[in-house]
């Protein structure tokens, strides 16, 4: 499922983007509409060490919309 989002999440990509733009797939799809999901696929990512959150939790304040920014390597 870490494969299917867009390409600029990949770090192979664009290097990381915003949790708010994990509902869409690479096609531009929406696959979900709820945060809880979209926050369980990065959780499950990062614990096979496929995603990383770029900043920690304390700089997302500074961040648009004060959302994490996510990179994944697939």
């Amino acid at each position: 499922m870490l494969a299917e989002l867009p390409d600029e999440f990949k770090e192979s990509g664009g290097g990381g983007m915003s949790f708010m733009n994990a509902c869409y797939d690479r096609n531009g799809n929406q696959w979900t509409g709820m945060h809880k999901r979209m926050e369980e696929l990065f959780q499950l990512g990062i614990g096979i060490k496929k995603a990383k959150c770029l900043m920690p939790r304390a700089s997302w304040s500074a961040l648009p919309g004060g959302m994490p920014y996510y990179a994944i390597s697939i």
